[in-house]
């Protein structure tokens, strides 16, 4: 049996992890804007629960949050099904909530599934300082953040990937903030033809 590592080590060997991870999450979003570029971000469609799925990620996030001091509020309707790319809607999803936990630590993040109409409409708020209506079209470019360059780690890739993600399926994600007053991203995707009855 293996001796414990020393605190220090243990420090360092977590550190290094973390900083494996985030360099994989960054090539890994410079090859999605490659593949987008050339058109070749490739769906790969199949039936499924949406409340599963956020729950996942959530649980991804948990330690994340904690430290943030951000405090989850979920309103789900339950029982609904959707057709989508099951991991890439993850990753969207991964991104937006990671957003809303780098830009605004110490609020509330809430997470809203629900069905409207034919629509299924997924939502990440939270309660940081907001985006000004002038830079709310630039978020979702390619290497553009929401805030000061030095608040937050990451190349502006996450935003500009979701809303690709989200539009090939063909669905809409939508920005709604104003400054001082949080900000809410939308994921808006139509349900399966037999579940719109």
């Amino acid at each position: 049996m293996d001796a414990p590592l020393p605190p220090t080590q243990r420090a360092r060997q977590e550190l290094t992890h973390r900083n494996a991870l985030r360099l994989l999450e960054l090539v890994n979003s410079l090859l999605d804007v490659s593949r987008i570029r050339s058109g070749k971000l490739e769906l790969h469609m199949e039936e499924s629960g949406p409340m599963e799925l956020v729950h996942e990620v959530l649980d991804v996030f948990h330690e994340q949050m904690e430290q943030a001091r951000c405090v989850l509020q979920l309103r789900a309707e339950l029982g609904l099904r959707v057709w989508w790319d099951r991991s890439r809607v993850q990753q969207a999803l991964t991104n937006l909530v990671s957003n809303a936990i780098k830009y605004a630590p110490g609020t509330a993040l809430d997470i809203g599934l629900r069905r409207h109409r034919d629509r299924l409409i997924l939502s990440v708020s939270d309660g940081g300082p907001g985006i000004p209506q002038e830079h709310q079209d630039r978020v979702f470019e390619r290497f553009e953040r929401g805030g000061p360059p030095r608040s937050v780690h990451g190349l502006g890739l996450g935003l500009f990937i979701a809303r690709q993600i989200v539009e090939g399926h063909p669905g809409k994600l939508v920005l709604r903030s104003a400054p001082g007053q949080g900000a809410t991203l939308i994921i808006d995707l139509p349900l399966p033809p037999r579940v719109q009855a």
